[in-house]
């Protein structure tokens, strides 16, 4: 159920780079040897440690939305920051970790699952614990983080759990708009002109990767149809080909005649890498790869900006920005240009760690310490532990 609303602030650049251009130095090859010892999987298990002490709720065995809580906080967290915690564990399961403590939070997943639904999938809340709407793009990333512990851990039970998924997500392809793209929400579908009604960069674009990687396992064709159909609608929709990013969503009501709502966040440029690249791979096609590089430069182009004399990723939405660091790392292994846009993720990343805490050792939003806050909310932290255990399995780290 991603959403913002506080308006975007964009921060734009004067000229373009060309794919050929170098951005940064990685700082571990600049001889820094502040910068060479850190160890990237130990900060990974400091900040989940901290989340387990602050957010941990015994009672329910899962975790709250925030610490300190909020007016109005629920038992515990909504699906979304829930995943983007598995998501975090899922790096430290790779990583080589005594794995049965984080196995046990993928397997907790279990406990969204609203099996009386039509089509039985993950609700944006625990049904046990209180009734919810199911979303599109919630569905597809936590297809996306089963796949991830089904590659690490070899258990075809994550796998199995993935497809499952599926049959929900095939009710969200709308033939409004030109037909093809994926609702934000399953209300969407049957009151498409509710003004809050529209087809979602997030929820088509994670669908459209969900099901390319299960076709890329299972060479099951309706996988691949699925996705191809998907991706077609979001290039020729949401695609800024000035920019070379994507905009958020188009909206549904029949009034709005499918105006497309140009906010613009980093995840939703960060998938569709994954996605080019993906069909790369799936179907050997340069012209993907190609189109994966110009989004890469477009997402440094338009996102990034200085502070103090560095460049930062914008100061909301650390999740989105993990996103877009994985489009990175996908392209990395196919250009070896791409490690100068990571070491920008490397830098922020140390630069949080440093001056971007509380007094309870939770990380702000604003990466650069600059903006003080939200420093509440689960989502926030577990992005933290996702980023540095990305940098370690990058930095191909082992663990004593």
């Amino acid at each position: 159920m991603f959403i913002i609303s506080t308006a975007f602030v964009l921060f734009a650049f004067t000229s373009l780079i060309s794919c050929s251009d170098s951005v940064d130095t990685d700082p571990s090859d600049n001889g820094n040897n502040s910068i060479d010892e850190i160890v990237y999987h130990e900060r990974a298990l400091d900040v989940y440690d901290n989340i387990v002490r602050y957010f941990y709720v015994d009672e329910h065995n899962l975790f709250r939305e925030n610490f300190p809580e909020l007016p109005g906080d629920n038992e515990v967290a909504f699906l979304w920051p829930y995943f983007g915690l598995v998501g975090g564990v899922n790096t430290l399961i790779e990583l080589g970790y005594d794995s049965q403590p984080f196995i046990n939070v993928v397997d907790r997943l279990d406990l969204y699952f609203d099996d009386s639904a039509d089509n039985p999938v993950y609700g944006a809340y625990p049904p046990e614990l209180g009734p919810s709407t199911h979303f599109y793009d919630d569905n597809a990333v936590t297809g996306l983080e089963l796949i991830n512990a089904y590659q690490i851990t070899g258990n075809p039970v994550y796998l199995q759990k993935a497809e499952e998924i599926m049959p929900f997500q095939y009710t969200g392809q709308t033939d409004r708009c030109g037909g093809g793209g994926i609702a934000w929400n399953e209300n969407h579908i049957s009151n498409p002109d509710h003004p809050d009604a529209m087809i979602g960069m997030s929820s088509s674009g994670y669908t459209a990767l969900l099901a390319l990687k299960l076709y890329q396992i299972t060479e099951k064709e309706e996988y691949l149809e699925f996705g191809n159909r998907i991706y077609d609608w979001l290039y020729n929709n949401l695609r800024n080909s000035h920019d070379h990013i994507y905009w958020n969503d188009v909206k549904m009501a029949t009034d709005a005649n499918c105006e497309v709502n140009k906010d613009l966040y980093t995840y939703n440029t960060g998938v569709m890498m994954q996605v080019e690249i993906m069909l790369y791979e799936i179907t050997g096609s340069d012209n993907h790869l190609q189109e994966a590089k110009r989004l890469a430069n477009g997402a440094y182009t338009v996102f990034t900006r200085f502070y103090q004399g560095e460049r930062f990723f914008p100061a909301r939405d650390p999740w989105f920005h993990v996103k877009l660091l994985q489009g990175y790392l996908d392209l990395y292994k196919y250009d070896e240009r791409a490690k100068s846009f990571i070491s920008i993720f490397i830098d922020n990343a140390n630069h949080a760690w440093e001056n971007a805490r509380n007094d309870y050792g939770l990380f702000y939003e604003d990466w650069t310490g600059n903006e003080v806050g939200r420093d509440r909310w689960l989502l926030n932290q577990a992005s933290v532990v996702e980023i540095f255990g990305l940098i370690a399995l990058y930095k191909n780290e082992q663990i004593n």
